[in-house]
């Protein structure tokens, strides 16, 4: 079966979507706490 064709979207310069994340210590971060400070997200594939 053919893998459907993914289109780019350019988003540069759009606020980002509303998130939250739970670190190791089990507290939550949402971007929303971070808004006006430079913050980098780094994603990685957990292999478990």
């Amino acid at each position: 079966m053919a893998r459907p064709r993914m289109t780019k979207l350019d988003l540069t310069g759009q606020p980002a979507l509303p998130f939250a994340l739970t670190d190791t210590g089990g507290q939550i971060h949402r971007l929303e706490d971070y808004a006006g400070r430079p913050l980098l997200l780094v994603f990685h594939r957990h292999l478990a």
